[in-house]
């Protein structure tokens, strides 16, 4: 969001992000050279300034083969 932040010259104060399971669709497919019907993760975005103003939304497929998710929590006692 740094690069928003420095295009719009305002402060990102909150970004939603939604992940959905998908398909890769016939144009998709064709820009990603993938295969079309083929299972993928589809990532909604939408970052919002100051007064929870939109100031960008981002949408962005990837093909299950392509992806990979790494979360790690790590807790102090």
């Amino acid at each position: 969001f740094s690069a928003i932040e420095r295009h719009f010259g305002e402060a990102v104060t909150e970004v939603q992000q939604s992940i959905t399971a998908g398909l890769v669709g016939k144009a998709v497919a064709q820009a990603l050279d993938a295969q079309e019907g083929a299972p993928a993760l589809h990532i909604s975005r939408r970052y919002f300034g100051a007064g929870r103003r939109l100031i960008e939304t981002s949408h962005s497929i990837h093909p299950a083969d392509r992806f990979s998710y790494t979360f790690n929590l790590k807790r102090d006692i």
